[in-house]
């Protein structure tokens, strides 16, 4: 059975720069490095998909967070994120793999604007 998922796992990699791996628990996940996040608080960290609104009430609670950014440079930036990641969800001519947002893709920032990513060397782009 090892022998067996290990195989698919290498077919899995094939061509990828992100590896997927199994973790301790068997889960699969991808092989990324967390270093420069260990101080990083877990309250200053939502991935992007959990502003996806899918009804009224989630709607009403983004636009209620959007409203509480003080910098409109920033809100604005921020806006653009999720309707640009909602789009690509929406997208059916994209495979579900490719349905994500890549910080190489994001439109640049504004100055007062900082990305936190695990992705991105000391979180800035």
């Amino acid at each position: 059975m090892e022998d067996i998922r290990q195989s698919v796992l290498d077919i899995l990699n094939d061509g990828r720069d992100t590896l997927l791996q199994y973790d301790a628990d068997g889960v699969l996940s991808y092989d990324h490095d967390d270093s420069g996040m260990e101080d990083q608080a877990v309250d200053d960290y939502v991935p992007i998909r959990e502003f996806v609104p899918y009804g009224m009430l989630q709607r009403e609670s983004l636009e209620a967070w959007l409203a509480s950014i003080p910098d409109l440079d920033n809100r604005y930036y921020c806006e653009g994120l999720i309707d640009l990641y909602c789009e690509i969800q929406e997208n059916k001519d994209l495979p579900s793999k490719m349905k994500r947002l890549y910080v190489a893709d994001l439109p640049k920032p504004p100055a007062t604007f900082k990305i936190i990513s695990r992705f991105v060397e000391g979180g800035k782009l």
